[in-house]
């Protein structure tokens, strides 16, 4: 006979019904390890309940022990659950080993063992004897030694989960108090009940006044969901960003003692995990003593601390802000944020922003270099004149002329890295120039042994094939002289596709890859990282103008590619290029012949305007034009260029235009001539040979470009070429007259 309208068996199915609607509720809010512990805690507690309201109930002896012994399947789980509720909750887990479950579930299992075989024992409980009451049927046991162990045991962890939470009561900000505190609540009531019913210290020493308890228990918790969003928001959520957030975090108290870190903080410390939480920051962390505990402000500017995290160099940006509590600081939130790409990206921003600036001095340097060897050279020709009878004086002159190339091919160095010495584009099969370019190095030291690893296939590429050989007798002499005892130097190449690409590139061009790799003394990385710099240079004093790199990547990037090195001490260095490749056929152009046009041969009543802005190159080229007999005009601006060919046009067959002057530039100057002239014959002369202006004359005409500084000599023989072109109308009626044809 069952009785169930007695306050006690009420009580009973109250706790019953309240727990398992929380363990259920609960899971319908979150799937995490803290939800799992809440649930499995509550049921527990409700299936405790309903096998002591059998017990209580029932009138026959052997359902009463029945009952009694099935309870303690539900009440071994309560401590486990609830320790590592209180554990998860309060920050202290956020994941528990399969190993620490078996540990904490050691003592349970052994109790449940022990209850199951109590007879052949009495390790749980020694005696049994029967008490009846007016209204219920009593079994009171007396307790064995094992009871007692397992009492200890789930009162320790009980114990522990309570000090978690009441610390995290202490610790936590003011609006998460009262959640915590509904927490401790709903705890400690069926904890204080248990002990009081286990000693026997209730008015009703035979009545379980536990799952009444837990009935406020559940109540407790029942608030703690609907009003303070328990396990809802806060502190699992925290939680969650906390450990997966990339910022290194550490919490610490007023003394400086860590009290919670994520795991990239954990990364940084001197300490294994375990020993982290309760340690000195300072002892944990080296570098925790450079902080400026009086700054509590964070901005880009605040210094950044140097870490090495697995052998790599890492920068970290710490911010320090105070946790305060009723306007008193407790502790201190430290974040440490990797700002290593940052600093990288504001470094190449620098240097990319310096080398355009030394970029732009360079070309004016270039430009004016450009204008004192043309001065020099000028001087020189005209004395090549008086010295025909003296040899002497010729092979000085000669030598003087030949400082005077090698200072022209220092500007063109200095106008390649200027990103202004891509002169004629024209068709190059890359191939082919890395086997002539190669022939000449193998020459100069045949202690090296040279690998060719060239495509089967040859590679064309649209580029300046001066400019490009250039760039390859850069990358040849360097690896040549950082083998000075032998070595092997591999050039190769290949096709790759835009993902082999390291950078951004034009989606419609193919590009091809060039390495040229030696086995030389190698450079370190800071080496690397100034190595196209100009001026910058590795080799002794006297064997490098630190130029011929900055050329090579000037030139490569003005040619739309990309260099990359990679290199070592002792290891020798690797030079990456990719340039754009092309379709088109390649053009092959013969090499100017000096002879083709002899002075004696040169025509001498044309009229030529000279236009140039600076006073001595004037000078010195009108004295060469006055020495080969033609009839020169000079000018030193555009608006006395155009007023002199306006006056004298029927007179002057060809201009020599300088391209680059103050007011009306040379481009300005040829329009305005074109104007009154359309048959004008131009010769342009200038040291930036990409000039977009001098692309537009050319194409505009049957024009010729003279580089500066040019001789006497070349000087003629352009005049010479030039004169026996046809006039632009001739040539326009040409063109017309072939696509007449074409069309019929």
């Amino acid at each position: 006979m069952f009785v169930i309208d007695q306050p006690y068996t009420i009580v009973l199915i109250t706790s019953v019904i309240i727990s398992i609607s929380m363990a259920v509720t609960a899971l319908m809010l979150k799937r995490n390890l803290g939800v799992y512990a809440f649930s499995m805690l509550k049921a527990a507690i409700g299936l405790w309940a309903l096998a002591s309201l059998f017990e209580i109930c029932s009138k026959h002896l052997e359902t009463k022990i029945f009952a009694y012994s099935l309870k303690y399947a539900f009440i071994v789980l309560v401590p486990v659950a609830w320790y590592t509720f209180g554990a998860y909750y309060s920050n202290r887990l956020s994941k528990l080993p399969c190993r620490q479950i078996a540990l904490l579930t050691i003592v349970p299992a052994i109790t449940l063992v022990f209850v199951a075989t109590n007879r052949y024992h009495q390790l749980m409980f020694t005696s049994l004897e029967v008490l009846q009451t007016d209204t219920y049927l009593y079994i009171v046991r007396n307790f064995g030694i094992w009871f007692w162990v397992h009492a200890t045991y789930s009162y320790a962890l009980l114990l522990m989960g309570f000090l978690y939470m009441a610390k995290h009561l202490i610790d936590s900000p003011s609006q998460y108090r009262w959640q915590v505190a509904t927490l401790l609540v709903g705890g400690f009531t069926p904890w204080a009940a248990n002990i009081m019913f286990t000693f026997k210290l209730m008015p009703y020493p035979y009545l379980d006044l536990t799952p009444f308890a837990f009935t406020i228990s559940g109540l407790a918790f029942m608030i703690g969901i609907l009003r303070f969003q328990l396990l809802d928001v806060v502190p699992i959520a925290q939680e969650v960003v906390v450990e997966n957030i990339e910022d290194g975090i550490i919490v610490v108290d007023g003394q400086d003692r860590i009290l919670n870190l994520n795991p990239t903080a954990k990364e940084l410390a001197n300490f294994p995990n375990s020993q982290l939480i309760g340690a000195k920051a300072e002892e944990a962390f080296s570098w925790w003593a450079n902080l400026d505990n009086g700054n509590h402000s964070a901005h880009p500017g605040q210094p950044v601390i140097e870490l090495f995290i697995d052998n790599k160099r890492r920068l970290m940006r710490p911010k320090q802000l105070p946790l305060c509590s009723h306007e008193r600081e407790i502790g201190h939130l430290v974040t440490l944020q990797d700002v290593t790409e940052e600093h990288e990206l504001q470094y190449q921003l620098f240097q990319s922003q310096k080398m355009q600036a030394i970029g732009t001095l360079a070309g004016g340097i270039a430009h004016d270099f450009n204008n004192l060897l043309m001065g020099m050279q000028a001087n020189l020709s005209l004395m090549h004149l008086n010295a025909r009878s003296n040899p002497e004086l010729r092979d000085k002159i000669h030598r003087i002329e030949t400082q005077i190339q090698s200072g022209a091919n220092l500007t063109r160095q200095l106008l390649g890295y200027a990103r202004k010495g891509k002169y004629v584009v024209t068709t190059v099969n890359l191939n082919r120039l890395i086997e002539e370019t190669l022939t000449v190095v193998q020459r100069a030291n045949k202690s090296i042994t040279i690998q060719r690893l060239l495509s089967d296939e040859p590679i064309l590429i649209k580029a300046d094939r001066s400019q490009i050989e250039m760039v390859l007798l850069n990358l040849f002499v360097n690896a040549n002289d950082a083998m000075p005892r032998g070595g092997r130097l591999t050039v190769s190449t290949r096709r790759v596709d835009e993902i082999d690409l390291p950078v951004e590139s034009d989606p419609k061009a193919q590009y091809c890859e060039l390495v040229v790799a030696d086995t030389g003394v190698g450079m370190d990385a800071a080496h690397q990282k100034r190595i196209f710099e100009p001026f910058f240079t590795t080799k002794e004093v006297g064997h490098g103008t630190g130029l011929g790199l900055a050329s090579v990547y000037g030139v490569v990037k003005n040619h739309g590619g990309y260099i990359d090195v990679d290199s070592a001490v002792e290891e020798g260095a690797t030079f990456t290029l990719f340039l754009p490749t092309t379709r088109a056929k390649e053009e092959v152009k013969p090499r100017p012949d000096p002879h083709q046009y002899p002075l004696s041969a040169m025509t001498t009543d044309a009229g030529i305007l000279l236009v140039e802005d600076e006073p001595l190159i004037r000078k010195y080229s009108f004295e060469m034009l006055r020495s080969l007999n033609f009839n020169a005009h000079a000018a030193e601006n555009g608006p006395e260029a155009i007023d002199i060919y306006e006056k004298y046009h029927d007179k002057i067959d060809v201009v020599i235009l300088d391209m680059i002057m103050p007011g009306m530039d040379g481009l300005k100057v040829y329009k305005a001539l074109n104007q009154t002239d359309p048959n004008l014959r131009v010769i342009v002369t200038s040291g930036y040979d990409t000039d977009k202006r001098i692309d537009e004359i050319l194409q505009d005409g049957s024009h010729i470009l003279l580089k500066k500084p040019y001789t006497r000599e070349e000087l003629a023989q352009n005049i010479q070429t030039i004169l026996k072109s046809p006039p632009n109308n001739e040539q326009q009626q040409k063109s017309d007259q072939a696509l007449l044809a074409d069309a019929s």
